[in-house]
């Protein structure tokens, strides 16, 4: 069986907010968690990052909305695949809801934010804030429960047998 990257972007059917900073926001919130659980070597061997896939704050826009393009093989379970979707979901809401209350780190420290242990307390915590998150806390808990544990996803099983 031969090994196959999958890519993952994530597509938006809203266009009245597409900017950087909202992009950004999403990244920070929903892409961290997402990134701190992907394998390095996935990292490395992601040749699509050349064209802006995986990149932070990475987005196309499209005529249904915009394109999110920095999560990764994100469909390696459906677990994952709901968890990632969910969070995502619960990001976007609370950027809608009060935009003018996010503040966005710069691309540097969100880069280190991945690499930082005590970013994923901070993360977590500022997520459960968000107003949306009680409606989709027991879907985003095992993306939780994979970061306090420092656990990585897998991708070196095939997804079929996964799904």
């Amino acid at each position: 069986v031969a090994n196959h990257i999958i890519g993952g972007h994530i597509h938006f059917g809203i266009s009245d907010c597409i900017t950087h900073n909202f992009v950004n926001y999403i990244s920070r919130y929903a892409g961290i968690p997402l990134r701190k659980i992907e394998h390095e070597e996935d990292l490395k061997h992601r040749g699509y990052v050349e064209f802006g896939y995986g990149l932070f704050g990475s987005f196309n826009t499209t005529d249904h909305g915009f394109e999110w393009r920095m999560p990764a093989s994100w469909l390696v379970s459906s677990e994952i695949a709901l968890a990632a979707l969910s969070l995502t979901y619960v990001v976007v809401k609370e950027y809608k809801i009060n935009p003018e209350n996010t503040r966005i780190p710069s691309m540097v420290d969100q880069i280190r934010s991945v690499q930082s242990p005590i970013t994923t307390g901070r993360l977590i915590g500022k997520i459960e804030k968000m107003k949306e998150y009680g409606k989709y806390s027991k879907e985003i808990e095992p993306l939780f429960a994979m970061l306090i544990e420092n656990q990585k996803w897998k991708t070196d099983i095939d997804i079929r047998t996964m799904w």
